[in-house]
């Protein structure tokens, strides 16, 4: 079992696989079908690495709450970016329409 300062270390050093890996063990490194949590994870880190930020969050809300607790403060940020990323695009059809 890894410490919290040995999964935010591994967090900021390698990113969302990294986090995935260090709270959840080990799993697909590759995109697969079906509905286990490795399933969903391989997906979602996929479209991460696609920087494809709906597509993660809707993969992550299909976990099960214990899966998808541990990611909770990242799934977090990323709604946080989602809504700028949207917030960019409206204000940018805004001053197309002008």
């Amino acid at each position: 079992r890894t410490t919290a300062t040995e999964e935010d270390g591994a967090a900021q050093s390698g990113g969302f696989g990294s986090v995935l890996q260090s709270r959840l063990g080990a799993r697909s490194v590759v995109p697969r079908e079906g509905n286990d949590p490795d399933a969903v994870l391989s997906r979602a880190e996929a479209a991460v690495r696609g920087g494809d930020i709906d597509t993660v969050l809707m993969e992550l809300d299909a976990l099960p709450e214990m899966a998808r607790a541990p990611l909770e403060p990242w799934i977090a940020e990323a709604m946080v970016r989602q809504q700028a990323l949207a917030a960019v695009s409206a204000l940018g059809q805004d001053l197309n329409q002008q």
